[in-house]
């Protein structure tokens, strides 16, 4: 018997094996005999069907899957004896050939998880944009926490934005007429939302109860133009007549220490100790935000330093799962179904196969550097996690952690902050 190997990929192999007829006398006929005992034709005793009668109703049919049979059998032997594991629904035979005069031939293609060897991974640059948390938004919270506690007192007149309305509209045409089917009732309005048309807070200022309003807003986008492919301006007016149905207006809450303790889940008591509870939040998040970002360029990195083609079943099974998830998620979310998974597997590939890399790359790194999680850590991780998380998902996160901390540490992290007078870009380097 002959082999010769060609590696499609690095995860990809295709061998060819020729296997000379004289080799398998002994296989065929058992096989063949193996068929023929489970042949049964009106006439004959089961097994016991005539050579004849067999070639007239299956002519090679039991040949060709006596030979299949036998290129099963003969490339798995291979494998086991040359200690090949490959990822075993990735294994298949093709181009199955015998017709010749003195071989069978037939080729075997299987997958199998790369083996790496990770370079590259230390004392290397990457530039990420710091987050930090801004005054406005600090501001911005604290109005919305307090907001959240705010109560409605009837009103007769809409005097300023700090009212809520509920409004009936109806669309009208350029002449005044309403346009049928265009109805819609019982539209809640809160002025003080900054995300509210001006064109509607205007045409309501000064408004009474049961006083009619008619207010007008311009569409403005862009769309491609399928033809050129440019982009081209899209304008066009809405004119609404409606009716003011209820008034109330919104009354602030005091700022109060019980108010605050409630707004801050009992962690201030004043405004200045809530400002500083939305501050230390705000810094939390924005850390979290930037070193995710610091990983994901430091991944990137490394995946570029060690590119490699990533076994096409991991691909195809992470895709399937994202694709299920969306699924379920559309369906509790009483959602529409999303698009097809042939078009969701199109969008997504690259990225999946830039996850399956990192995925892989991350397991040899681990392996590499000797980051696993010792028993006394998951035991430790796994007593103060009260049970909520299996061994395996506890092994998982601390060696993941200890990978994250190693890459950050060894490699030169350049930040670029946003000033916030001019909002230029400033460099600090991290090494």
């Amino acid at each position: 018997m002959e082999t010769k190997q060609v590696n499609i990929s690095d995860s990809q192999i295709e061998l060819s094996f020729t296997v000379p007829f004289s080799e398998l006398e002994e296989s065929f006929d058992k096989e063949i005999k193996k068929q023929k005992s489970k042949i049964a034709v009106d006439g004959f005793r089961k097994g016991k069907v005539p050579d004849s009668v067999i070639k007239r109703l299956y002519g090679n049919s039991l040949e060709l899957i006596a030979y299949e049979n036998i290129a099963i059998d003969t490339a798995s032997e291979y494998l086991k004896a040359n200690a090949i594991y490959p990822i075993p629904e990735t294994v298949k035979i093709k181009d199955l050939d015998f017709t010749g005069k003195e071989a069978l031939t037939f080729k075997t293609e299987y997958e199998i998880p790369p083996i790496l060897d990770v370079k590259d991974y230390t004392a290397q640059t990457v530039e990420i944009v710091k987050f930090e948390a801004r005054q406005e938004e600090i501001d911005s919270e604290y109005e919305k926490a307090l907001k959240s506690l705010s109560t409605l007192a009837p009103a007769e007149n809409i005097s300023d934005n700090s009212h809520s309305v509920t409004l009936d509209l109806n669309k009208i045409d350029n002449d005044g007429n309403i346009v049928a089917g265009s109805m819609m009732e019982n539209i809640k309005v809160d002025l003080s939302d900054p995300n509210v048309m001006p064109a509607l807070k205007e045409a309501l200022m000064g408004k009474n109860l049961n006083e009619d309003f008619i207010f007008t807003f311009k569409d403005s986008h862009t769309h491609k133009n399928p033809e050129t492919n440019e982009e081209v301006l899209h304008e066009e007016e809405f004119k609404y007549k409606g009716i003011v149905k209820e008034i109330n207006k919104i009354v602030p809450p005091e700022p109060t220490e019980e108010n605050f303790q409630k707004v801050s889940y009992g962690m201030a008591k004043s405004e200045t100790e809530f400002r500083d509870f939305l501050k230390s939040y705000f810094d939390r998040y924005y850390q979290e935000l930037t070193t995710e970002f610091t990983v994901s360029a430091i991944q990137s990195k490394v995946v570029e330093k060690n590119n490699f083609t990533p076994p096409p079943v991991y691909v195809k099974r992470y895709l399937h799962s994202l694709y299920e998830d969306e699924v379920r998620d559309k369906k509790a979310r009483n959602q529409r179904g999303p698009i097809s998974e042939e078009e969701f597997n199109k969008r997504n590939q690259t990225k999946v196969e830039n996850t399956v890399k990192w995925l892989l790359l991350k397991e040899a790194l681990i392996e590499k550097e000797n980051l696993y999680a010792t028993d006394e850590e998951v035991k430790a991780e796994l007593e103060s996690d009260r049970g909520r998380s299996t061994d395996d998902n506890v092994k998982s996160r601390i060696e993941n952690k200890k990978l994250i901390d190693f890459l950050i540490s060894n490699n030169n992290v350049v930040t670029k902050e946003i000033n916030k007078e001019n909002e230029k870009e400033t460099d600090h380097k991290h090494e």
